[in-house]
């Protein structure tokens, strides 16, 4: 294993890098404050990582169509503008988990014109939501007046959401509304078993009871071990996204909301690669929210401090230290999650076999 220790900065598309990064997009990958709005460092990153070899998913909300227009042709662009086997590092490169991850899509082919690209994808996992009409005709009848200015997203077969709730929290009682609803009994063709619905932010979404973020990961940890057991693994999140229950995640949002819905947290610190044999230590007055690591028997896990563990790789290996931030205002967001893969990539955390 190599030591971190040394700063080791690459040029796009020199280095080669494994494992895979898992990102959400809400909260994640955009400029702080502007929904919708990605921070142009995340771009610049991904690319890089992309073009190195790196395996890079997007999970989210997000339908297909707006993932692909605002992540995947400006990272593909950048990558054309920049490296001769841009393509062929795309098709192996990119996956999408959109939908709160109903759908897992590899991408099959790519072609190119002057001003735009064309993707294809191919559907590696998937599933439908039942009975779409009588959920969205139960949602206009009884959510949607309870809550003005809230509507229906246009879904597909795979997802309904209710958006733009106007106010900071209704999200959250809408949820607990539908629970109410839900054992009154009061909509009998709505096949509620089978469904899963909860809130993010100022969403509320339904999806198959089969379907979610923690399950597409693992759906491609099973289709794709290799990638996984390429490098080291992480995801980046900020809203308590459920992929960190498998995948060390960084949460570039607010302390504690991964710990609200019972998941661990990776917080952004300075961090070096473990030899084999050594052992983390917990240090008196550390933060119960920083990561430490240890070595677990023939397993590199990563510890938290209130006994829970990770794995730094969804199938073992590749441990890396996490140390607290020293000193300066904590970045979030897209600013954020550019900073760490950067830090990541040029200290050499992510490098894959040559």
């Amino acid at each position: 294993m190599r030591d971190g220790s040394r700063r080791q900065v690459s040029e796009p598309g020199t280095a080669r890098y494994g494992g895979v990064l898992i990102q959400d997009v809400d909260g994640t990958l955009n400029v702080p404050g502007e929904k919708g709005v990605i921070h142009r460092d995340v771009i610049k990153e991904d690319a890089r990582y992309v073009s190195g070899g790196g395996t890079l998913i997007i999970s989210t909300n997000r339908p297909q169509d707006w993932v692909e227009e605002k992540l995947v042709q400006p990272i593909a662009s950048r990558m054309r503008s920049q490296q001769a086997d841009w393509k062929a590092r795309s098709l192996e490169s990119l996956m999408l988990m959109p939908e709160q991850g109903s759908v897992l899509l590899t991408l099959e082919s790519l072609t190119e014109s002057d001003d735009s690209l064309r993707f294809s994808w191919k559907e590696e996992y998937s599933t439908e939501l039942p009975e779409r009409g009588a959920i969205e005709a139960m949602l206009s009848s009884s959510l949607l007046p309870k809550f003005p200015g809230s509507r229906l997203r246009p879904g597909t077969r795979r997802i309904v959401s209710v958006e733009r709730f106007p106010v900071r929290g209704d999200s959250e009682k809408a949820e607990k509304y539908l629970e109410n609803i839900k054992a009154s009994g009061n909509y009998p063709g709505v096949p509620w078993d089978s469904l899963r619905f909860f809130s993010t932010q100022s969403t509320l979404t339904f999806v198959n009871a089969a379907a979610g973020k923690e399950e597409a990961v693992r759906k491609a940890i099973e289709l794709f071990p290799g990638k996984f057991m390429s490098g080291p693994c992480f995801g980046f999140g900020n809203d308590g996204d459920s992929f960190a229950s498998v995948v060390p995640t960084f949460n570039v949002g607010e302390r504690g909301a991964f710990a609200g819905r019972g998941l661990p947290e990776l917080i952004w610190g300075e961090a070096r690669i473990l030899k084999e044999g050594e052992y983390a230590s917990e240090k008196e007055g550390t933060p119960a929210e920083e990561v430490l690591l240890a070595e677990g028997g023939a397993v590199d896990v990563l510890r938290l401090k209130d006994g829970s563990v990770l794995r730094t790789s969804p199938l073992g290996g590749h441990p890396i230290q996490l140390l607290p931030p020293r000193r300066g205002r904590r970045r979030k967001a897209g600013r954020a999650t550019a900073a760490i893969m950067a830090w990541l990539m040029d200290a050499g955390f992510l490098s894959g076999e040559a």
